[in-house]
């Protein structure tokens, strides 16, 4: 059963809940980040537009703030949930999904044309590292969606090869 139902101002793509159970939401349409924070009566939307948008995969830090792909422009937004501000980063390639970890930072796959990479962003330094979804074991070409595992490592699905790699984030 629907319990609740809210609409927001965007077309969704990628969702994530912070530690405070607050939804975030990457519009895809409409280029906004858009935060829904359920445990207040009405529930509490709120929404800003995303410098660069492309909108794609969402999720947050060890800080509580939010990240975004920009699919299109080759760069991942930070939104700074304490000012209420936005940094883009540039990261080449296509970034698509996001994966943060608990030591302090944010992955996302360059998922688009031959490219075989993952980028690994401190979090607070914003300083990246180039890993590889190509290795001994076999390649893996277009990573699109990432996740890490209870071991940290990190999983990254590639469309174009239609598998898999595990990467070893050190």
């Amino acid at each position: 059963a629907v319990a609740a139902s809210v609409s927001i101002p965007a077309n969704p793509y990628g969702l994530v809940i912070d530690g405070n159970g607050v939804i975030w939401v990457s519009g895809r349409g409409g280029d906004k980040l858009v935060r829904v924070d359920p445990k207040v009566e009405p529930i509490q939307v709120s929404s800003w537009g995303v410098p660069g948008g492309n909108l794609y995969g969402i999720n947050v830090d060890v800080n509580g703030d939010v990240w975004m792909g920009q699919y299109s422009n080759g760069s991942v937004a930070k939104f700074t949930t304490a000012n209420q501000s936005f940094t883009n980063l540039s990261v080449g390639g296509c970034p698509r999904g996001m994966a943060g970890s608990v030591d302090g930072f944010m992955y996302t796959g360059l998922g688009c044309g031959g490219n075989h990479s993952v980028v690994k962003v401190d979090v607070n330094t914003h300083a990246t590292t180039s890993l590889e979804t190509n290795g001994p074991n076999g390649g893996g070409v277009q990573p699109i969606g990432v996740a890490l595992d209870s071991e940290g490592f990190v999983w990254a699905v590639n469309y174009q090869t239609s598998n898999a790699s595990k990467i070893d984030p050190e």
